[in-house]
Protein backbone atom coordinates (compact mmCIF):
# COMPACT_ATOMS: atom_id res chain seq x y z
CA UNK A 1 0.00 0.00 0.00
CA UNK A 2 2.85 2.38 0.78
CA UNK A 3 4.25 1.84 -2.73
CA UNK A 4 0.87 2.75 -4.19
CA UNK A 5 0.77 5.93 -2.10
CA UNK A 6 4.27 6.91 -3.25
CA UNK A 7 3.24 6.29 -6.87
CA UNK A 8 0.05 8.33 -6.47
CA UNK A 9 1.91 11.26 -4.90
CA UNK A 10 4.64 11.14 -7.57
CA UNK A 11 2.45 10.85 -10.65
CA UNK A 12 -1.11 11.90 -9.78
CA UNK A 13 -0.75 14.77 -7.31
CA UNK A 14 -0.48 18.29 -8.71
CA UNK A 15 2.63 20.29 -7.91
CA UNK A 16 2.34 23.88 -6.64
CA UNK A 17 1.91 24.97 -10.28
CA UNK A 18 -1.11 22.69 -10.67
CA UNK A 19 0.50 20.08 -12.92
CA UNK A 20 0.88 16.37 -12.14
CA UNK A 21 4.04 14.45 -12.99
CA UNK A 22 1.97 12.36 -15.42
CA UNK A 23 0.90 15.57 -17.21
CA UNK A 24 4.47 16.91 -17.11
CA UNK A 25 5.81 13.70 -18.66
CA UNK A 26 3.11 13.77 -21.33
CA UNK A 27 3.84 17.40 -22.15
CA UNK A 28 7.47 16.50 -22.84
CA UNK A 29 6.57 13.28 -24.69
CA UNK A 30 7.93 11.18 -21.80
CA UNK A 31 4.84 9.03 -21.23
CA UNK A 32 7.00 5.91 -21.35
CA UNK A 33 8.69 6.87 -18.06
CA UNK A 34 5.37 6.96 -16.18
CA UNK A 35 4.89 3.47 -14.76
CA UNK A 36 1.54 1.86 -14.18
CA UNK A 37 0.33 2.19 -10.60
CA UNK A 38 0.70 -0.74 -8.21
CA UNK A 39 -2.52 -2.69 -7.84
CA UNK A 40 -4.48 -2.36 -4.61
CA UNK A 41 -5.81 -5.76 -3.55
CA UNK A 42 -9.58 -5.84 -3.14
CA UNK A 43 -9.21 -7.08 0.42
CA UNK A 44 -7.61 -3.76 1.50
CA UNK A 45 -9.28 -1.37 -0.94
CA UNK A 46 -11.33 0.06 1.94
CA UNK A 47 -8.11 1.09 3.75
CA UNK A 48 -6.98 2.91 0.58
CA UNK A 49 -10.24 4.85 0.55
CA UNK A 50 -10.03 5.57 4.30
CA UNK A 51 -6.51 6.94 3.90
CA UNK A 52 -7.50 9.44 1.21
CA UNK A 53 -10.54 10.50 3.23
CA UNK A 54 -8.28 11.19 6.21
CA UNK A 55 -5.65 12.81 4.00
CA UNK A 56 -8.12 15.36 2.61
CA UNK A 57 -8.85 16.47 6.16
CA UNK A 58 -5.32 17.78 6.81
CA UNK A 59 -5.60 21.40 7.90
CA UNK A 60 -1.97 22.35 8.29
CA UNK A 61 -0.40 20.96 5.13
CA UNK A 62 1.87 17.94 5.24
CA UNK A 63 1.55 17.04 8.90
CA UNK A 64 1.41 13.43 10.11
CA UNK A 65 -1.95 11.91 10.92
CA UNK A 66 -2.34 11.43 14.64
CA UNK A 67 -3.88 8.61 16.60
CA UNK A 68 -6.45 11.03 17.96
CA UNK A 69 -7.47 12.13 14.44
CA UNK A 70 -7.87 8.53 13.32
CA UNK A 71 -9.77 7.68 16.51
CA UNK A 72 -12.10 10.67 16.04
CA UNK A 73 -12.75 9.70 12.40
CA UNK A 74 -13.38 6.09 13.41
CA UNK A 75 -15.76 7.10 16.20
CA UNK A 76 -17.60 9.75 14.17
CA UNK A 77 -18.14 7.45 11.20
CA UNK A 78 -18.76 4.32 13.29
CA UNK A 79 -16.18 2.54 11.16
CA UNK A 80 -14.80 -0.69 12.64
CA UNK A 81 -11.02 -0.55 12.24
CA UNK A 82 -8.59 -3.29 13.24
CA UNK A 83 -5.15 -2.57 14.75
CA UNK A 84 -3.59 -3.93 11.53
CA UNK A 85 -5.58 -1.47 9.45
CA UNK A 86 -4.47 1.39 11.68
CA UNK A 87 -0.85 0.34 11.15
CA UNK A 88 -1.48 0.29 7.40
CA UNK A 89 -2.93 3.81 7.58
CA UNK A 90 0.15 5.08 9.42
CA UNK A 91 2.54 3.31 7.01
CA UNK A 92 0.66 4.91 4.12
CA UNK A 93 0.87 8.27 5.86
CA UNK A 94 4.64 7.90 6.34
CA UNK A 95 4.97 7.17 2.61
CA UNK A 96 2.75 10.15 1.75
CA UNK A 97 4.78 12.53 3.93
CA UNK A 98 8.12 11.33 2.58
CA UNK A 99 7.10 11.37 -1.08
CA UNK A 100 5.36 14.75 -0.76
CA UNK A 101 8.57 16.23 0.63
CA UNK A 102 10.60 14.73 -2.21
CA UNK A 103 8.21 16.07 -4.82
CA UNK A 104 8.25 19.60 -3.38
CA UNK A 105 12.07 19.63 -3.24
CA UNK A 106 12.35 18.36 -6.82
CA UNK A 107 9.83 20.94 -8.00
CA UNK A 108 11.79 23.71 -6.31
CA UNK A 109 15.04 22.44 -7.86
CA UNK A 110 13.52 22.44 -11.35
CA UNK A 111 12.31 26.00 -10.78
CA UNK A 112 15.75 27.13 -9.61
CA UNK A 113 17.40 25.58 -12.66
CA UNK A 114 14.93 27.29 -14.95
CA UNK A 115 15.37 30.63 -13.18
CA UNK A 116 11.71 30.84 -12.17
CA UNK A 117 10.44 31.51 -8.68
CA UNK A 118 8.87 28.65 -6.76
CA UNK A 119 5.13 28.83 -6.31
CA UNK A 120 4.03 29.89 -2.83
CA UNK A 121 2.90 26.99 -0.69
CA UNK A 122 -0.53 26.73 0.88
CA UNK A 123 -0.39 26.75 4.63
Amino acid sequence: MADAVRHYVRYETANPDGETRREYNARFKQDHVTPDPPEIPDVVWHVWEWFWTLCRRRLQGPQPLTHSEVRAWRDNTLTPVTPEEIEMLFAMDDAWLTQSGIELREHDERKKKSGLKSAPRRR
